[in-house]
């Protein structure tokens, strides 16, 4: 369904094993943006060279790892103003905005405010690959809905490994969690 809007997604373990995928991640530079973040799902951060999958998870996720962690092929790295840093920012944002309260996010909280910055993100790619002369609010709405497409998928993944009460479950704010606002970070530097 997602590959209809031109957006690969998978689990961690399978997205770019095999096909055009392979190709996309190991030729034209696109990465893995894990969806929501998994240090949101962690009950601590990471420690020095620990391996992301070796943290223990938030309690109410019982079936849920890194391998069946869902990611989206996201073009490049950590660039201003280019995809992944777009999604890494946005993402950010909402978890310090929540943390400043003292809040977190529920899964699908998270989920509903990611279709804002994905749609955007997905409208972007759509008009960098479209022939001139296109219809920028065709686009657009091409664009929401691939971001839609995603949050239920994502949703429907969730559910059929943790039953529906897994959309209440309160996420950590990333590597926000337990500490002061950040203060500002170099503009190539992934907080989530």
């Amino acid at each position: 369904m997602l590959n209809d809007f031109g957006v690969m997604f998978d689990t961690y373990s399978e997205l770019g094993k095999r096909g055009v995928g392979q190709e996309m991640f190991h030729k034209y530079g696109y990465q893995k943006e894990h969806y929501p973040p998994y240090s949101c799902f962690t009950e601590r951060l990471k420690i020095g060279k620990e391996s992301r999958g070796s943290i223990p998870l938030i309690d109410g996720l019982n079936n849920y790892n890194e391998k069946k962690a869902l990611c989206f092929a996201i073009f490049d790295g950590q660039h201003i103003d280019e995809e992944h840093y777009k999604a890494t920012r946005a993402s950010e944002a909402f978890m310090k905005e929540l943390q400043a309260k003292g809040e977190n996010a529920t899964l699908g909280q998270w989920l509903d405010k990611a279709v804002e910055w994905n749609a955007e993100i997905f409208t972007e790619r759509l008009e960098r690959n479209a022939k001139e002369p296109y219809d920028r609010d065709a686009l657009a709405k091409q664009g929401r809905k691939a971001a839609v497409a995603m949050r239920n998928v994502t949703q429907a993944h969730f559910v059929s490994l943790e039953g529906s009460k897994v959309l209440s479950l309160k996420l950590e704010n990333g590597k926000h969690r337990n500490k002061p606002s950040p203060k500002t970070a170099s503009r190539d530097q992934n907080d989530l």
